[in-house]
Parts: structure tokens; C-alpha cells; sequence
């Protein structure tokens, strides 16, 4: 009985419910590691965010039922950082048929990394892209056009919820390949009956603007769009153009997120087109970029039966009608609450 009350109380609990534990510690942990934010630069700041947080592996040297609990969980092994000096075969060995949750970086971030590695590794990993439930991709600058076949090709993805890619700015080394990168074109030919939430950052392929993307041709089903350009590079890289974007939303009907940027200039004069009204049945938060008339012109094509909880409008270039920042902004809110899409107790997004 006194040994009983010395042990440790995570020590007495049963083993279903120490494994559920380890399990969430590990997804917390995956999920802290590969946060959306770390990855505006590429070298220091993935760097940092790989390795500041402690891995839930060591949870194998803590006692030898911790690690027996720990072997013999597929939930625990089933978020997957992606690099060449990970042992990722083990790793989708031990995580059994589970639903896996995968952070790739399309090169190493050291410098030590080859083509043919890299290969490897994405390419083992997408021979398991049917148990895929969440996928981010982080491709630099300098290594444009140079991923696998696999990520363009055709393939069933029954089980991804969420695709995210990441086109990351490496200033220290500016290739030609920028232009050429077809990063737009990842999971294009996916059958992913599922997704839900698809971002998209930077890269520059001009043959998948947002209007022909095969996925937003087909998915009713998203919930989150993002779709960004890589800002460093605003002469290479093309924006979407107000019009593809009312016409693709026509076809989104359960959008709840929308965040695009559009083009700088003030040639994407809505205007003189055709394009009818958008209407968006359950928005909550609208996030547009670029030029405001660009952006006042979307906002007067959408129709929003209900109010959002977050609205904002960052404008990168002077519009026509000369307004201060706080005057703009104030415009902005009026413009939003005129349109019923606010109501005056909600917080606007100022930028």
C-alpha cells in the first residue's frame, strides 16, 4: 500500500488513457513546431522554429512503460516533419494505417541537403498521400521547380482536409527559377473529395492563376481560401485578378475564411465587366489586399446574408481618391456597416 501511494499519479493511470495523453502532447507539440507565422523567411526563422520546441520523442526515455506505450500507439507517430535527416520510413511504420499530419520542407535548411535526398524523402512520404489529412509544403526560392513529379500528378487524396503551401522568400538567394516556379500547380490534379482549407503563398506559375485552379473548379466544399502572392518579388509574381476571383467565388458556397491579394496596379478595372454579383452564404471573416479600388470594386460584387466577425483591407498602394490611412479606414467601415455585412459592435482588422 505505501508503494501504491509513493508512485507517481500519472504512473497509475491506465494505459488507454496515458497513451491519449502522450498522444495530444504530440500533436500540441507538431503543431507549435510548424506554426503558419515562423515562415516568413526562410533560414532563420524555420531554423528556430524546428528546433525550439522539445521533441515528444523523448517521452521514450522516460520509464519502460512510457515507452512501451509510446511504440505501440500509431496515434503518436502520426504527425511527420519531413527532412532528410528524419527517419521517416520508421516513422510511417509506427504510425500503422493512422490519418497522418505532415510538415515538408522541400530542402534542407543547412545547406547539406541534395536534390536527390529530397526526392527521396517527398516521395516515400506521397506514396502515403491516401492517409494524408493535413499537408504543408515550404519551398525557397533558389530550389524553384526543382520537387518532385509526385506532388503534380495525378492521385486520390480521400482523406486531406487542408493543403497549405508555402513559396518562402530566401533573399540571400535570388534565382531566375522564381519565374518558373510552379508551386500553384501542387495538388492541382489531387482527387481530394475532403478539403476544406487550401493557402496558397507566393510562387509564380502563370498558367494556374486562381480562375482555372483545377481544386477551386471543383471543391464546393471549401471553407478557407488563401491565396497570397510572394511580396518580395512584385514585378515576377502575378496577383489574382479581381475578376477570376468573383468568378470562382460563385462556386464556393460554404467559404467562411477569404484572404486574396490582388495586383498592385490599377489596370483591373471591374468596371467595364460582366461579372455579376458573388454571393457568399456563410462568410465570418474577409481579408483583402493590394490596391483599394481594386478591393472596393470586389467588395461592391459580393453579397454577405450575414454579418462577419472580422473584416480588413490592407492597401499597398494610394488609391485614386487621395485618403489618408485614417480616413480610408474609416471610409472602410462605413462602407462595410452600409452594406449590413457589420454590425458597429464588431472589431475591424486595421492594418
Amino acid at each position: 500500500m505505501c508503494d501504491l501511494i509513493k508512485q507517481p499519479l500519472v504512473d497509475r493511470l491506465p494505459t488507454e488513457i496515458l497513451a491519449h495523453v502522450l498522444v495530444l502532447y504530440a500533436n500540441d507539440a507538431f503543431e507549435r513546431r510548424t506554426k503558419e507565422r515562423h515562415f516568413t523567411q526562410w533560414q532563420s526563422d524555420i531554423v528556430y522554429a524546428l528546433r525550439k520546441g522539445k521533441s515528444p520523442y523523448v517521452f521514450l526515455d522516460v520509464t519502460r512503460r512510457w515507452r512501451a506505450v509510446t511504440l505501440s500507439c500509431p496515434g503518436f507517430w502520426s504527425n511527420i516533419v519531413v527532412g532528410p535527416r528524419r527517419k521517416v520510413k520508421l516513422l510511417l511504420e509506427r504510425s500503422g494505417n493512422c490519418a497522418l499530419y505532415v510538415f515538408c520542407l522541400a530542402s534542407d535548411t543547412e545547406g547539406h541537403d541534395t536534390s536527390d535526398t529530397r526526392h527521396a524523402v517527398l516521395k516515400l512520404t506521397l506514396e502515403h498521400l491516401h492517409r494524408i489529412r493535413s499537408l504543408q509544403l515550404i519551398v525557397r526560392a533558389r530550389d524553384a521547380g526543382l520537387e518532385p513529379c509526385a506532388l503534380y500528378d495525378t492521385a486520390t487524396a480521400p482523406l486531406l482536409g487542408s493543403l497549405s503551401i508555402f513559396f518562402v522568400e530566401d533573399t540571400s538567394q535570388m534565382h531566375e527559377n522564381i519565374r518558373k516556379n510552379p508551386i500553384r500547380s501542387i495538388g492541382a490534379k489531387w482527387i481530394a473529395p475532403r478539403l476544406l482549407r487550401l493557402r496558397t503563398h507566393g510562387g509564380s506559375d502563370r498558367s494556374t492563376t486562381l480562375n482555372n485552379f483545377v481544386p477551386l473548379q471543383l471543391k464546393d466544399t471549401l471553407t478557407h481560401l488563401v491565396w497570397l502572392p510572394a511580396h518580395s518579388f512584385p514585378p515576377r509574381t502575378p496577383f489574382s485578378c479581381a475578376e477570376d476571383v468573383l468568378l470562382v467565388l460563385k462556386s464556393l458556397q460554404h467559404l467562411e475564411t477569404l484572404h486574396i491579394g490582388f495586383a498592385k496596379e490599377l489596370a483591373d478595372d471591374l468596371s467595364a465587366s460582366q461579372v455579376t454579383c458573388a454571393k457568399l452564404p456563410y462568410p465570418r471573416r474577409l481579408l483583402l489586399e493590394g490596391n483599394v479600388d481594386i478591393c472596393l470594386g470586389v467588395l461592391e460584387r459580393l453579397e454577405f446574408p450575414e454579418l462577419l466577425q472580422q473584416f480588413g483591407v490592407l492597401v499597398r498602394r494610394t488609391s485614386r481618391r487621395n485618403d489618408g490611412m485614417v480616413q480610408l479606414t474609416d471610409f472602410l467601415i462605413d462602407f462595410a456597416q452600409s452594406q449590413d455585412w457589420l454590425s458597429p459592435n464588431v472589431p475591424v482588422r486595421q492594418f
